[in-house]
Parts: C-alpha cells; sequence; structure tokens
C-alpha cells in the first residue's frame, strides 16, 4: 500500500465548500474543520479543485487574483504547502496530445530543460515535455473535458514561501 499524498489547492476566501486552512497570523496556519469560528483567522483559505484555479487566475500576467496554497505533502503533526500570494509571477506550460503523463509531483524542484513528462500524439509518436525555467512546479491542472487530452502546468520561479499547517484538534 503506498502512502501517496494527493495535493490539495487552497484559495483565500473561495466559493467552494469543504475543508479549510486557518490563518491566524504570524506564521501560524491551522487545517480547520468545516465549521470555523469566526473572527478567529486572520484570513481562511478554501480548498477548491485544481481545475477551479485557471478561476482565479490571470492567464495574461499570469498571477492568481487571490493568495493560493497549494498542500503537497503530509507530515508529522501537518502538511507542508507552498503560499503564493496574489500577483506573484507565475509561468505556465501547456501540453496537448492523445495522452500526456507527467513525472514531476506539485512541490518538486524542477531545472531548466529537464524531462517532466510525455506526450503520446494522435499519430503515436512520443514528444518530451521539459521544463521552461528552474522554479517549483506548483499545480498541473488536467482539463479533462478537453479533447484531445489537455494539461495545464504552473510553475513558480521566485523563491517560494514555503508553510507548514498543523492539523487541528
Amino acid at each position: 500500500m503506498s502512502n501517496y499524498f494527493f495535493p490539495e489547492a487552497y484559495v483565500e476566501n473561495g466559493v467552494e465548500s469543504g475543508k479549510k486552512i486557518c490563518f491566524k497570523g504570524g506564521n501560524v496556519y491551522v487545517a480547520l474543520a468545516r465549521d470555523a469560528v469566526p473572527g478567529e483567522c486572520v484570513k481562511v483559505f478554501v480548498n477548491t479543485p485544481f481545475e477551479k484555479l485557471l478561476e482565479y487566475m490571470d492567464l495574461e500576467k499570469p498571477c492568481f487574483l487571490r493568495d493560493v496554497i497549494v498542500v503537497y505533502k503530509e507530515e508529522e503533526g501537518g502538511y507542508k504547502g507552498i503560499l503564493v500570494e496574489n500577483g506573484e509571477k507565475l509561468y505556465l506550460l501547456e501540453a496537448s496530445g492523445s495522452t500526456i503523463a507527467i513525472s514531476k509531483r506539485e512541490g518538486e524542484v524542477v531545472e531548466p530543460h529537464e524531462k517532466i513528462g510525455y506526450i503520446i500524439t494522435n499519430k503515436r509518436e512520443v514528444r518530451v515535455i521539459k521544463a521552461p525555467l528552474k522554479g517549483i512546479l506548483l499545480a498541473v491542472i488536467d482539463l479533462t473535458w478537453e479533447k484531445p487530452e489537455k494539461v495545464i502546468m504552473v510553475f513558480t520561479g521566485e523563491r517560494p514561501r514555503e508553510v507548514f499547517i498543523g492539523k487541528s484538534a
């Protein structure tokens, strides 16, 4: 049995319902149950499907329009994540084909021109996907309704702010 952790995205004041992260000020982030106590949090981040991140993104700049936390790893006592503040520069890479396989995970460092995945075209040709810059893979957004298959990878080139989210009681 594998201990794979499915990455999750949390958007400040998101409209989805579900799990929440409470930022209490300083460096204190706490994962909350569905019913957070009003007034206890300086900011509230709401769990959002990765596909919905595009709704909180300015694709021309590109940057997020709200603060976003991507939680990519579970550790003893909590979770590790990356905080991307609104307006912080992002880098996008789109891949389209019959089949797409990404070999990197959210939160992993990538080097320029590093192989991060493969595309199989309709003609059964295999093409390599290479990282566009040195940075961190923030999100892999799979647009499942698109044909041919389409994936948008979001990278942050700047040194991102890592956060630790403690588990609430």
